[in-house]
């Protein structure tokens, strides 16, 4: 059974029962580089589970825990890529194999990944601009004269470094699929991301979200009837947990992370249809 690619905007609904119907499509050509990412993701969880300590609190081999994270980041995108890669290839029959998509998308990591850096500067702005004021603040003494209107200024700076934060994620969220299965260069994917994502912040948001919600729902659940340890973090509070609980979170999410790249694909056709509808109208 082939999912045909819409022909027009769709709802909120619809495009969630079509992420969902395409996420069942591809799961099994997609679970083994879900799995792969959920690993990677897991691994400081069950570094220190093994070791019966939380080692990554310690400032000792920082350079080693620097190294880790980069490769587990790089790794991530990869394969994450790498999926994007081969739902777009089912939707468009013309699928061949799992080192093939490997392959495509180690060809665009590099811009993947120049595009990332690029999107931490613009959103590090807020954090640079947020502690300037806090900074204006404590120089102004504001504290000494009513800590209620200081409490209250430092959280709405805090409330636009966050909202400036989730706007920018938002606004370049498609940058990922556009390199991948668009093959845009860096700049246009920012570009045509921001362009299709502009007014539209809010649907783009809920609907990104649905598959996550869901997942947080299916771990409350399971832990609450089965009675297991089951937390959504990647470092364990208490490393002397045992391992069943993170193996059990590493399928549950494998599970998850073709949904969202379905939910990715899926409002991103619906975004450029919706872009192509209002051009016309003009």
């Amino acid at each position: 059974m082939s999912i045909e690619p819409s022909k027009h905007p769709e709802t909120y609904s619809e495009l969630v029962v079509r992420s969902f119907k395409l996420y069942r499509h591809v799961l099994k050509s997609t679970f083994i580089f879900a799995l792969l990412v959920s690993i990677v993701l897991f691994i400081p969880r069950l570094i220190c589970v093994a070791i019966g300590k939380n080692v990554f609190l310690s400032p000792e081999g920082l350079n080693s825990q620097l190294f880790l994270f980069i490769a587990m980041y790089i790794s991530t995108l990869w394969f994450l890529a790498a999926i994007l890669w081969c739902i777009n290839c089912i939707e468009r029959k013309k699928h061949q194999n799992f080192i093939v998509d490997l392959k495509m998308a180690g060809k665009r990591i590099l811009y993947i990944l120049g595009a990332a850096v690029l999107i931490f500067f613009i959103g590090s702005f807020a954090g640079l601009f947020s502690y300037l004021l806090y900074i204006i603040f404590w120089e102004m003494d504001l504290y000494s004269y009513n800590h209620y209107l200081t409490g209250f200024l430092f959280f709405l700076v805090l409330l636009a470094e966050v909202g400036f934060s989730v706007c920018v994620t938002t606004l370049f969220y498609f940058y990922f699929p556009l390199i991948v299965i668009e093959n845009d260069g860096i700049w246009l994917a920012l570009k045509q991301s921001v362009l299709l994502v502009w007014k539209k912040i809010g649907r783009t948001l809920c609907l990104q979200l649905t598959p996550w919600l869901v997942y947080l729902i299916t771990i409350i659940i399971i832990k609450m009837v089965f009675k297991v340890n089951l937390n959504v973090y990647f470092m364990p509070l208490d490393p002397s947990s045992s391992f069943f609980p993170t193996f059990l979170n590493i399928i549950v999410l494998a599970l998850f992370i073709p949904w969202g790249s379905a939910m990715t694909l899926v409002q991103l056709r619906d975004l450029e249809l919706r872009k192509t509808t209002a051009l016309k109208r003009k």
